[in-house]
């Protein structure tokens, strides 16, 4: 969030890691989304990216 404010946006609404299927809090082996909704300027911007999961070594 921090970060965010310190880019320029105004105001952070949300900013969280989720399953893909199930939005569920995100665990590192399953396939998940950052979900974002900030302010730039009087503009609400909401966004998602995907986050891969990790595969633990052998």
């Amino acid at each position: 969030r921090q970060a965010l404010v310190e880019a320029g946006f105004r105001k952070v609404d949300y900013v969280a890691a989720r399953e893909s299927l199930t939005l569920a809090p995100w665990r590192r082996d399953r396939d998940g989304r950052v979900l974002a909704a900030v302010w730039l300027g009087t503009t609400r911007l909401i966004d998602n990216v995907e986050i891969p999961a990790v595969m633990s070594p052998p």
